[in-house]
């Protein structure tokens, strides 16, 4: 994805850049998904979808409540790092300055969410 940020809004030269990205490997609900399935504890609707979320009792029942009750501090501590803002670095994009702003290019792939934050 590309796009100009106007130099009023972001100047590569003297703001600080942070992100964050929720995917399938990061966003905590996607992780719980994973770990249902891999404990056997998917029901079959989720299994036949690998692209369908729901809460928690929707895609495994009681048990997967309890389970995720058990391992619940692994799942608070990847939400709150999912949600912890980064620099940004070249794994996530490219800022090009000019002298109208900036030119911001992400990689980003689908499904995913990235919030791109600029402080001055």
């Amino acid at each position: 994805m590309r796009f100009h940020v106007p130099a009023d809004y972001l100047h590569r030269s003297r703001a600080e850049v942070q992100f964050l990205r929720l995917s399938r490997q990061t966003a905590v609900h996607d992780v719980i998904r994973a770990d249902l399935a891999a404990a056997g504890l998917l029901n079959h609707t989720y299994l036949s979808n690998p692209y369908l979320l729901g809460t928690v009792s929707q895609m495994g029942g009681a048990a997967a409540e309890a389970f995720v009750g058990r391992h619940r501090n692994k799942y608070l501590a990847r939400w709150t790092d999912s949600l912890t803002l980064r620099p940004f670095d070249s794994s996530v994009g490219t800022l090009r300055a000019d002298d109208d702003g900036t030119l911001v290019s992400l990689r980003m792939g689908p499904p995913s969410l990235l919030a791109f934050v600029a402080r001055w």
